[in-house]
C-alpha cells in the first residue's frame, strides 16, 4: 500500500528527536496498513481503509504491550485520512484534553510542495 499522502501531511518540528518519533509512527502506520491489506485484500489503497478496518486493529494490534504507540499512530493515521470528525467516537478515541505538553508530530491539511518532504 502507497502511503506517500499520509507521510508528507506528518510534520514535526526539526529536531532529531521529533524526526525520530516521526519515523517511529510512520512505521507503525505502514505495519496496521500491511496488517489491514492482510486481512482484508480488497484495501489496496489508504482512502479505501473504512471504519471496520480501524475496529478491527483495534481489536487484534492494540491488546498488545505497545498498544498505547499504537493506538497514536493509529489516531494519526486517521486525522491524516481526514476522518477523525467522523470516526473518533465509535472508536473511543475521544478527543485530547485541553492541557498538557504539546504534540511533537502533527498531521497538516496542506499538500502544497512548500510542506513537501
Amino acid at each position: 500500500m502507497n502511503l506517500n499522502n499520509i507521510q508528507k501531511k506528518l510534520k514535526c518540528s526539526n529536531t532529531p528527536a521529533a524526526e525520530r518519533t516521526r519515523l517511529r509512527h510512520i512505521r507503525r502506520i505502514e505495519k496496521m496498513a500491511a496488517a489491514i491489506q492482510d486481512r482484508f485484500p480488497e484495501v489496496r489503497h489508504p482512502n479505501q481503509i473504512k471504519l471496520k478496518h480501524c475496529r478491527w486493529l483495534q481489536e487484534h494490534w492494540l491488546s498488545d504491550t505497545t498498544a498505547k504507540d499504537y493506538r497514536t499512530a493509529l489516531r494519526l493515521l486517521i486525522r491524516a485520512l481526514g476522518r477523525e470528525e467522523y470516526w473518533a467516537k465509535p472508536l473511543n478515541m475521544h478527543p485530547r484534553s485541553r492541557g498538557g505538553r504539546p504534540a511533537s508530530l502533527t498531521v497538516v491539511r496542506s499538500r502544497s510542495p512548500k510542506f513537501g518532504r
